[in-house]
């Protein structure tokens, strides 16, 4: 059983990993978005950075292409525009695809990832790039935005309010080019978060591995093993955020069962006689919480996607009972509690459209988490195998 245990808190160790740096992993895999060529035409695909210099981009025919910056003018990755910027720095010629933050007179753009110092630039009105590096970044902007003279935005510019941070130079940007240009439109490029919410329900088949007795003492009853499965019906809900993305976060709630027996022969130690029979039955009742990362693996009309994440489970019910099925008049209640416990999903599933704007989902999946009986240190484990289906009743707009 403890070696149960320590497979199950590996898995949930390595699915936390998942969760470690959003960011910089949702990157890693191919996004949705298009590529501006230099005559100007767009043709759309998916994209994921190789570096701040380089992209792969994939056509929705399937062809395959790497870029670097010198060949594309700009790109858009969900909705977020990307372009391609040079700038001079120690009399040098730096290039960088940059994600526009803030528009305006003055514009703000962001590195994909920092290079050392800088991971911010300026975009002065004549389309020309500054960078924002390191410590320098408070002399740029005092020689860039010397021109408005109002003393709140000076008193904003002062060495101690300075701080190397996009709330900083969003703020400073803003202000400026309320300054100078109170005509322009200042407009912050924000990130579109998205999410599909739905009822989920299937059929599961769950399991009962019982482990409460311990090997050392050698009992001569011995209940520990694997009991009979328990078919039921599993339903609840769930909450995709990016669900358009190819890996996106799902959190779900839903509520499972178990409710099995088994009978426990008992042998005389020195003869090896059948002395009796006791069967011990146990039935839980409880609600799951799973918080997973999902991975489309095929990302068409059709989507073929892995799940996998962590699990909190709340007990609502919790019985165990042992009754002889011999004439020695046993029959009492196992010591159980209600508590919370922890687990982990795992899973394969498919995105089948119905509408050209509307799917349901399919999901095989495993979803076990460890039991407490009577104490934290009789420890057993309920595994559930899963067919779910999930319908969304909330879909972002297109």
């Amino acid at each position: 059983m403890m070696h149960t245990a320590r497979k199950l808190f590996s898995g949930i160790g390595l699915m936390l990993l998942v969760f470690s740096a959003p960011a910089t992993l949702a990157q890693t895999f191919f996004s949705k978005g298009a590529i501006i060529t230099a005559p100007g035409d767009t043709i759309r695909g998916e994209i994921r950075f190789r570096n701040n210099t380089v992209v792969q981009f994939k056509s929705d025919q399937g062809k395959s292409d790497t870029y670097d910056v010198t060949q594309l003018p700009g790109f858009v990755i969900e909705n977020t525009p990307y372009v391609s910027a040079t700038w001079l720095e120690r009399d040098s010629t730096k290039r960088a695809f940059v994600r526009e933050l803030l528009k305006g007179h003055m514009g703000l753009y962001g590195l994909w990832q920092p290079d050392g110092e800088l991971s911010y630039l300026l975009r002065l009105p004549d389309q020309t790039f500054v960078p924002l590096r390191g410590k320098t970044s408070w002399n740029m902007l005092q020689q860039y935005m010397g021109d408005c003279e109002k003393p709140a935005f000076r008193t904003r510019m002062e060495s101690s309010q300075y701080r190397y941070a996009y709330p900083y130079f969003e703020t400073i940007v803003n202000a400026y080019n309320r300054c100078v240009a109170p005509q322009a439109k200042s407009e912050r490029k924000r990130r579109p978060v998205q999410v599909e919410a739905g009822i989920l329900g299937g059929a599961a088949v769950t399991q009962w591995i019982y482990g409460a007795v311990e090997d050392r003492f050698q009992p001569i009853v011995q209940p520990n093993g694997i009991y009979p499965a328990y078919k039921a019906i599993t339903y609840g809900g769930y909450l995709t955020i990016m669900p358009q993305k190819r890996l996106s976060l799902v959190i779900e709630g839903y509520y499972g069962k178990y409710k099995g027996a088994r009978d426990i022969e008992i042998y005389s130690p020195t003869t090896n006689e059948l002395l009796k029979v006791w069967r011990y039955s146990f039935e839980k009742s409880y609600v799951a919480i799973p918080v997973s990362a999902r991975y489309k693996l095929i990302d068409k009309k059709a989507k073929l996607y892995l799940k996998a994440g962590v699990s909190i489970v709340k007990d609502l019910s919790m019985n165990g009972h042992v009754r002889s099925l011999s004439n020695d008049y046993v029959d009492y209640d196992l010591a159980m509690i209600k508590t919370f416990s922890i687990g982990y999903l795992a899973g394969i599933g498919g995105l089948f459209p119905i509408t050209p704007s509307y799917g349901i989902g399919l999901e095989l999946r495993t979803s076990p988490h460890i039991i407490k009986t009577g104490g934290v240190t009789r420890v057993g484990d309920l595994r559930a195998f899963q067919v779910v289906v999930n319908v969304p009743l909330l879909t972002p707009k297109k």
